[in-house]
């Protein structure tokens, strides 16, 4: 099983923390898609 995380481009990665480095990739593409649309309804609201 540990033979897929060994071909990760990150270090090493223990069953334990994928869970959490994974949510907080998630987290962060939440963040920064939550922001463009922000945005892009900001643009489109003021015209």
């Amino acid at each position: 099983m540990n033979s897929r995380i060994n071909l990760w481009p990150w270090p090493r990665v223990e069953d334990g923390e994928l869970p959490v480095m994974m949510g907080k990739i998630l987290d962060a593409l939440w963040q920064v898609c939550f922001v463009v649309v922000a945005r892009f309804n900001g643009l489109t609201g003021q015209k």
